[in-house]
């Protein structure tokens, strides 16, 4: 998942990693819990005002969702065997908004981050946070590496030559594990990992716009309790 590194002004962007996630608990929980008509309106709003407040390009969006998207149409339309057409698009709206609540707060925050944020709000290991976000790193990695790659006049002469696309795939591959063992000792020298060679670092700090924000959330709920 990308991080918008330039939209670093936006509030969401702004909030501290360990109010993201649990927003994001909240937000998922309320979203499965909550029946009839409001259980559906109420998320897809809150998560599409979270996107426009994030100011996440929208042709981005698009072409990130589709796959996922056309995947929950398929599995609500196979519902219809078993369920009302009603409660198909009950639960193919459900799995959009967590699908897209996933994205959003991926997309503002970055790697190290919402690592932060697991580790203070959940006590996770510090070897365990560092081996998951080396391979949420290297994954999407080698993936954009790798289309580029394709895109390249070299890979259309290999193309040609019969050469395929296997002999991209070791450079490729090489190249990405450069980039996250350079990932890895940057975390190694923020604490990530045991060693005495660390930097300093400024703990986290919830802030004004993170009280503010778990107020909305809270009152987000209880209308969807109350209504």
């Amino acid at each position: 998942m990308e991080w918008y590194t330039e939209r670093k002004n936006s509030i969401l962007t702004r909030l501290d990693p360990r109010m993201k996630q649990y927003l994001l608990i909240v937000y998922l929980v309320s979203t499965c819990v909550v029946t009839g008509w409001q259980g559906m309106v109420f998320p897809l709003a809150l998560v599409m005002a979270g996107i426009l407040l994030a100011r996440l390009p929208l042709a981005r969006l698009g072409r990130a969702i589709l796959i996922p998207a056309i995947l929950i149409l398929f599995l609500s339309a196979i519902l219809l065997i078993w369920v009302k057409p009603v409660t198909a698009l009950m639960v193919g709206i459900r799995l959009l908004c967590v699908m897209l609540a996933f994205y959003l707060i991926s997309a503002v925050t970055g790697c190290i981050s919402s690592l932060d944020g697991l580790i203070g709000g959940f006590k996770m290991r510090k070897a365990t946070a560092l081996n998951i976000v080396l391979i949420w790193h290297f994954i999407p990695l080698f993936r954009h590496m790798l289309k580029e790659a394709e895109e390249t006049a070299a890979y259309r002469v290999l193309e040609k030559r019969g050469g395929g696309l296997i002999p991209l795939l070791i450079p490729v591959l090489s190249a990405a594990a450069e980039e996250t063992r350079n990932l890895k000792i940057a975390m190694q020298r923020r604490g990530y990992d045991a060693g005495g060679d660390r930097s300093r670092v400024h703990p986290l700090q919830f802030k004004k716009e993170d009280y503010y924000a778990m107020t909305g959330m809270a009152v987000y709920v209880l209308v969807l309790l109350f209504i």
